[in-house]
């Protein structure tokens, strides 16, 4: 799922970068000089004075000690078919990056529910394990009485203490086999398996149809 969701959101920068193709550029500039020396240029004296000599010359400086200078450019696509053709090609791929996500996202939650259902299977046949270890040990319990009473012969209770011997591996099986499950939960919802967990719900009441408890 995570390797899912890194395609969709590298697909969102295919497209930013598609776009950016015939996005404005925007280019600024700038540019300092320091005038050591302030040019000095001549101009005829009258026009500062009337009065004054026709042919005499006064020297006037032009410029700053400082000069700045900024300006910036403005440039913008107007048609580029392989630019268009990259955006196209970019919002195609992140849909077919979306669309492998959701189908991702809902295969995660049909092996859930199968993991789930299995780990609800498992603990029913430990609870049916336990159940019939349960009522051989008092039905073995019984015929002992009995047989210490005189009202049953030895056979049945070696009968029963054989059948309590051939369950408890099925026990054990099953004990196993709701550890193996859960784990497998675990594994499936992306969780470390050494957690411990317990699950709700049974058979009894697992609906089929709507896979709820």
């Amino acid at each position: 799922m995570k390797r899912s969701l890194l395609s969709v959101r590298d697909a969102d920068q295919q497209i930013r970068t598609a776009w950016s193709n015939v996005m404005p550029d925007i280019a600024a500039s700038a540019n300092y000089t320091r005038n050591l020396e302030v040019p000095v240029n001549f101009i005829p004296a009258v026009i500062f004075d009337p009065n004054a000599d026709p042919n005499e010359l006064v020297p006037v400086a032009f410029g700053t000690d400082n000069n700045w200078q900024g300006g910036f450019t403005v440039s913008q696509t107007i048609f580029s078919g392989q630019a268009f053709v990259g955006i196209s090609s970019s919002e195609l791929y992140k849909a077919a990056q979306s669309e492998s996500m959701r189908a991702t996202a809902q295969g995660i939650v049909t092996q859930t529910r199968i993991a789930y259902y299995q780990a609800l299977v498992a603990k029913e046949q430990l609870r049916l394990s336990e159940s019939q270890i349960e009522r051989i040990e008092k039905n073995l319990s019984d015929a002992r009485k009995l047989y210490e009473q005189g009202f049953t012969d030895e056979y049945a209770v070696l009968q029963l203490e054989v059948q309590l011997s051939n369950l408890k591996p099925q026990l054990t099986r099953a004990q196993f086999g709701v550890q193996n499950a859960l784990q497998e939960l675990l594994d499936v919802m992306g969780l470390p398996v050494q957690l411990s967990i317990s699950i709700k719900g049974d058979l009894s009441t697992y609906d089929i149809y709507t896979n709820t408890v």
